[in-house]
């Protein structure tokens, strides 16, 4: 699936959509990007740490463990 980010003034039809075929569409509202906070710029910050030490687990693993367990 292809998304499409469309700025629209609440008048016209963008280009975008006059481009797309026909078809059943989901448009949603994207939310400005908001700042992290401390807290979370912290908390992935030692994510990336923890992971530059320890490494991580493939995700063919986590996938094989994951449906073993479902």
């Amino acid at each position: 699936m292809t998304v499409q980010v469309i700025v629209w003034d609440g008048a016209h039809v963008p280009d975008q959509l006059r481009e797309l075929p026909p078809g059943h569409y989901a448009i949603e509202s994207i939310e400005e990007d908001e700042e992290l906070t401390t807290e979370e710029r912290t908390g992935i910050l030692e994510a990336l740490a923890d992971f530059e030490v320890n490494g991580g687990i493939p995700f063919e693993q986590v996938k094989c463990e994951f449906r073993q367990r479902y």
